[in-house]
């Protein structure tokens, strides 16, 4: 079954073989061409069931050729990490070869290093400066970043003074070129997906979007912002119903207006590159997502939670919670694409301010414990542990009305969302409340 793309398919749906071959070899995206041309022929010949089923193929089908691209992204991105490896390796042979042509291990000679005041004034400073300024520049090593040759000092130079190691390894110096770490402060481009959709370049807000539609291809790009997304995808996803050369046009015609709306607030790197039929936001912007740098500093939490610095931990998922502005995208409630990462974001969400509450709760801060309780309530009023935690924290506050009020709204949400009673754990500490309030007012009473 031959296929020319301004020509229709004349022969008979039976005569698979070439599609077959495209399937085989993985030459998926002309599998999609050769159904889209046999649906579009089958619908006109009133064929609507197996349009459809051709249409379930054609789809498999974009879906199949996007996981080759993603395949490929990350085989490159594979290739890069051992490029990093190999960088980072030599890296550490230079400061291996530092340390031993100053004998760390031993007690240097002041003059070995100049003026020892510089670094502790001690001659104990060589190692410890040392070591110090190591943690210094392993600290500022960014988890998107790579750091580079670190110059042409090296194993024949036979002394070092301090302003030496300073240059070395000194963070972001002049004799070090850093790959550049993309902050809120000093990106090229701020977009905020976590609750109202914004975007800043250069911090200016992009407020002149082209249409609905374009302003929803960038957010699409932006959440695939690791990978490039074929233009088929990109066709059916916006354009599901539409033939498939006007959807053709509406794409391009969107892609054109983003560009358009960005190169009018001045950013010189185009934000969207094409290339072998695929979009992709351009790998040469200073970029930074909020979603991203959430998930970061949920990641470096629970790391630091890993290894017991839990003041670091709980540090870092302060962070991720105030980044939380609100749902992912959530002013696109009726698009399918999002759901994923926004039920995914939500989760994490939900378990930082879960972790944060316990743990103020814990510290018998019990007001901020209840401040993140209310906000996992506000995301999942069936969440039982906050509703506990709620009423562990009036009680402790020495309002225990309040514990029992939280109590049966715990029993309400939870028969009219789920039709289920509250847990026996939830039902004993009700009764140890009501107990112990009923004990309080009988002492209270005799008392008078």
């Amino acid at each position: 079954m031959r296929v020319n793309e301004n020509t229709p398919i004349d022969k008979s749906i039976n005569d698979l073989s070439d599609l077959y071959e495209k399937v085989e070899s993985g030459d998926y995206e002309k599998a999609a061409r050769i159904l889209e041309i046999e649906q579009s022929r089958q619908t006109e010949a009133g064929n609507h069931l197996l349009s459809e089923f051709l249409g379930v193929a054609r789809h498999i089908c974009l879906a199949c050729h996007q996981s080759h691209a993603d395949v490929d992204w990350h085989r490159r991105a594979q290739v890069m990490a051992g490029s990093r490896e190999e960088e980072m390796k030599s890296q550490l042979q230079v400061l291996l070869e530092v340390m031993s042509a100053n004998n760390l291990n031993h007690h240097p000679p002041d003059d070995r290093f100049g003026n020892s005041s510089d670094l502790h004034g001690n001659s104990d400073s060589g190692r410890h400066g040392m070591l110090k300024l190591i943690q210094s520049m392993i600290s500022n090593l960014h988890h998107f970043g790579s750091v580079h040759q670190f110059g042409t000092i090296g194993p024949n130079n036979s002394s070092y003074s301090v302003d030496k190691y300073r240059q070395i390894l000194k963070p972001h110096s002049n004799e070090m070129e850093w790959s550049s770490q993309v902050t809120e402060q000093n990106a090229d481009l701020k977009v905020y997906c976590l609750g109202r959709f914004r975007v800043f370049a250069h911090d200016k807000l992009i407020c002149n979007w082209p249409s609905l539609k374009g302003k929803s291809i960038f957010k699409y790009l932006i959440e695939h912002n690791k990978t490039a997304v074929s233009k088929e995808i990109l066709m059916d996803r916006f354009w599901p119903d539409t033939d498939p050369d006007s959807a053709r046009r509406n794409l391009h015609q969107a892609i054109y207006n983003i560009r358009q709306a960005f190169h009018q607030h001045q950013l010189k790197i185009r934000p969207i590159i094409f290339e072998n039929d695929h979009y992709g936001i351009n790998p040469e912007l200073k970029i930074w997502l909020d979603f991203e740098e959430f998930e970061w500093r949920l990641n470096r939490g629970r790391q630091m939670e890993s290894v017991n610095q839990m003041a670091l931990a709980i540090s870092e998922y302060r962070t991720a919670e105030e980044l939380y502005q609100g749902d992912f995208l959530e002013e696109d409630p009726y698009e399918e694409w999002p759901v994923r990462k926004r039920e995914q974001l939500r989760v994490d969400y939900i378990n930082i301010a879960d972790l944060l509450s316990s743990w103020h709760q814990e510290m018998k801060d019990y007001n901020p414990a209840i401040v993140y309780c209310r906000k996992i309530l506000e995301k999942d009023d069936c969440f039982e542990a906050a509703h506990r935690r709620l009423m562990q924290c009036h009680q402790a506050n020495g309002q225990p009305g309040l514990a029992v009020r939280q109590y049966h709204l715990c029993v309400e949400k939870l028969k009219n969302e789920l039709e289920v009673s509250p847990s026996p754990e939830t039902r004993s500490l009700y009764e140890t409340i009501t107990h112990a309030s009923l004990g309080l007012g009988k002492a209270l009473k005799i008392t008078m």
